[in-house]
C-alpha cells in the first residue's frame, strides 16, 4: 500500500523581541515554498530570571509580571494571524511563560526544520540555535541580521569530512533542488579534491549541480573564509555542520562553529 505524502513539519521561534515579525514572514514564505505546515512557538520569558530561581524563588507570582508576559505573547499571536491571513499555509501557534530553549526543544524533536535568528537585546530570555540542534538532532535554520526574503538563489555549502556536514547536505536539499546557484567549497587542509568530487555527484544524483571550489585553509581561518566568500558573492544562505562535544552543559563547539556564530549577517543552515 503506498503511503500517503508527508507535509514537512517547519518550526519558527517566536520569542517576542523586535526581529519577531521578520522570523515569522520569511518563515511563511519558506513553508510556501515546501508546501509544509508551520507551528509558531511563542514562549516568554525574563533574561534576568532563571528556571532554577523560578522554582525556587516564585518571581512570576507578581500578577503585573505575568500580565506583561501575556500581553508581549498576544502581540505576537495577533502579528502572526494578520501575517498568515489568506494564506493557504497550514499554521498552528503553541505558546508559553517558560524558557523558550524548553518550549522549542519539545517541539523540534520531530520537527523537519526550526527558524530562528541571532538573540537581540531583549529583556526576554532566548534559545541558543547551537543547542536547539545539539539536543533535538533537527537542522536549524539561524537567519542573519540582513536577510528580508525567503529565496535562496544563491547557496554555499561549506563542506568538511564530517558526520555533521552530512547532516546538514541533507537537510537543504529542498533549498538547493531550487537554488540558481549552488558552490561547494572545501575548506581546510583536511578535505581533498577526491571527497570533494565524491559529495558533487551525490548531489548532482538529487538534481544540484553544484561548482566545485576546494580551498587549502587551515582549520582556524575556515569560518573567516567562508564568512567573506558569502559577503562577496553575495550568497543567501550558507550550509554546513555543527560539531559538538560532551554533555549539553558543558558543550564546546569545535572552532569552525564557534567562530562562524559572530558572523551575525550570515544565514547558516545548520545540523549537528
Amino acid at each position: 500500500m503506498a503511503s500517503a505524502a508527508r507535509s514537512t513539519n517547519l518550526i519558527v521561534d517566536a520569542t517576542p523581541d523586535r526581529d519577531v515579525k521578520r522570523r515569522l514572514e520569511i518563515a511563511l514564505g519558506l513553508t510556501a515554498q515546501l508546501a509544509g505546515s508551520l507551528t509558531a512557538i511563542c514562549a516568554a520569558w525574563p533574561s534576568s530570571i532563571s528556571m532554577a530561581d523560578a522554582i525556587a524563588h516564585s518571581p512570576l507570582s507578581s500578577l503585573a509580571k505575568e500580565r506583561e508576559l501575556r500581553n508581549e505573547i498576544a502581540r505576537v499571536s495577533s502579528a502572526f494571524d494578520q501575517l498568515a491571513e489568506g494564506s493557504a499555509i497550514d499554521t498552528h501557534w503553541c505558546d508559553a511563560i517558560s524558557h523558550p530553549s524548553a518550549v522549542i526543544l519539545d517541539h523540534a524533536l520531530l520537527a523537519d526544520l526550526v527558524i530562528m535568528s541571532m538573540s537581540s537585546a531583549s529583556s526576554h530570555a532566548h534559545a541558543d540555535p547551537l543547542e536547539i540542534a545539539a539536543r533535538s538532532g533537527s537542522p536549524v535554520l539561524r537567519l542573519g541580521s540582513g536577510l528580508e526574503t525567503a529565496s535562496f538563489e544563491k547557496i554555499l555549502i561549506g563542506w568538511k569530512d564530517s558526520r555533521e556536514a552530512g547532516c546538514a547536505i541533507r537537510a537543504a536539499l529542498p533549498f538547493l533542488q531550487r537554488a540558481g546557484e549552488v558552490v561547494l567549497a572545501g575548506v581546510g587542509e583536511n578535505v581533498s579534491g577526491a571527497r570533494l568530487a565524491e559529495v558533487g555527484e551525490h548531489l548532482s544524483n538529487r538534481g544540484v549541480v553544484a561548482q566545485i571550489l576546494h580551498i587549502e585553509s587551515s582549520e582556524t581561518a575556515a569560518s573567516t573564509i567562508l564568512a567573506d566568500l558569502t559577503r562577496r558573492e553575495n550568497f543567501h544562505l550558507v550550509v554546513a555542520g555543527a560539531r559538538s562535544h560532551g554533555l549539553w552543559k558543558e558543550r564546546l563547539f569545535g572552532g569552525v562553529t564557534r567562530d562562524f556564530l559572530t558572523f551575525t549577517d550570515v544565514n547558516w543552515l545548520l545540523a549537528n
